[in-house]
């Protein structure tokens, strides 16, 4: 069969087509993938047996979390994995980590240089640098095991603006009077959704100890009396065996009742196809939010990523549409073709077995 000009490139653009919607699928794939924040649970498990999910609570001003809740949530998710079958053994590795956090009040804060700085401040708990594995420039992370509860890590920006150097492990930071060492500085998410959602200010991470001796609260005042003393939990992180489908989010989510004012997220294959169809298709719920919900910064850029991902599988199925119906095509055009054929071949060898009489007849 001749190949005419037309064929060539009717194929020519269906190709295309599959190249254009492969590299929007690839960019899709890198999207997601630059955020660390969204894949503690494939680091954690590391080709394990077991599987393991990511699940974020994220609360608003009237239903934030406290760390005595962190406490109950904890007891919690360890006396379902015991009912699992799973239960901790001593010395053994961890099941599970969790991590907590909220945005704090900006602190004025003092170093070595002259003047003052106006920092942004990221209130944590538990093994948020697990986590959240911001890349190390200095020092060391902060974490719940730490002796003393007085130390916090810096961005690259605020150790130059309070020090001329990105080199100041061991130094300390004046905050209300106080004289905090620094543990390490940070560099924060370099991806361009984390970047344009958390802005250019400096940032400092503190342990809730730290923070609330700074602003005179009490952690556990708000769980037990109801105070608004303390730092408000707007965002809690797990990550623990997904025994079945979900299994991890609804743990979480029985361990809280009925968390109205809260919404809770399995962070572990939201960018994937079958996900990124459901958003693809409810797209408006990705712009309003009917709850007052906190989302920290890099919720907001996972968000964001969510969107495009979104958009880019449109994208994706758009250039696929012709390729697609060139294929149908060109199978019903061969299915007729191969029809035509065999009914030939089966005409030719009735006409060959035909006898003189049959063609007199």
């Amino acid at each position: 069969m001749k190949i005419g000009k037309k064929q060539i490139v009717l194929c020519g653009a269906a190709a295309a087509s599959l190249l254009v919607s492969g590299v929007l699928a690839l960019v899709s794939s890198i999207l997601a993938g630059s955020l660390q924040s969204q894949h503690a649970a494939e680091r954690w498990a590391d080709g394990g047996d077991v599987p393991y999910a990511q699940v974020s609570v994220f609360a608003g001003t009237e239903s934030m979390l406290y760390e005595g809740t962190v406490e109950s949530l904890r007891e919690s998710v360890t006396n379902a994995l015991k009912q699992a079958a799973m239960e901790q053994q001593k010395n053994g590795p961890r099941l599970w980590y969790d991590a907590y956090s909220t945005q704090g009040s900006k602190q004025i804060m003092k170093g070595t240089k002259r003047g003052s700085v106006t920092a942004e401040v990221t209130v944590i708990g538990g093994d948020f640098f697990m986590m959240h594995p911001l890349q190390l420039v200095d020092g060391s992370y902060i974490g719940k095991d730490d002796l003393m509860q007085d130390r916090l890590v810096i961005d690259e920006k605020l150790a130059w603006d309070l020090f001329g150097s990105s080199q100041v492990s061991g130094m300390t930071i004046d905050i209300c009077g106080k004289r905090c060492p620094v543990a390490g500085v940070v560099r924060l998410e370099q991806d361009s959704a984390s970047r344009k959602i958390a802005g250019d200010a400096p940032r400092a991470f503190m342990s809730y100890t730290l923070y609330n001796s700074l602003t005179g609260s009490d952690s556990y005042g708000d769980y037990y009396e109801g105070s608004s003393s303390a730092a408000g939990i707007t965002c809690y992180e797990i990550v623990m065996p997904d025994l079945v489908r979900g299994y991890a989010k609804k743990q979480a989510t029985d361990a809280l009742g009925e968390p109205s004012g809260m919404y809770i997220l399995q962070n572990t294959g939201r960018y994937s196809l079958e996900q990124r169809w459901k958003t693809a298709t409810h797209l408006s719920e990705m712009v309003i939010i009917p709850d007052s919900v906190s989302y920290p910064y890099w919720e907001n850029a996972a968000r964001l990523r969510t969107f495009q991902t979104a958009l880019l599988l449109w994208g994706e199925i758009l250039f696929m549409v012709y390729p697609v119906l060139l294929g149908l095509v060109l199978l019903w055009k061969g299915y007729c073709r191969l029809n035509r054929f065999l009914q030939e071949r089966r005409l030719a060898r009735k006409n060959q077995y035909r006898t003189t009489l049959d063609i007199q007849v």
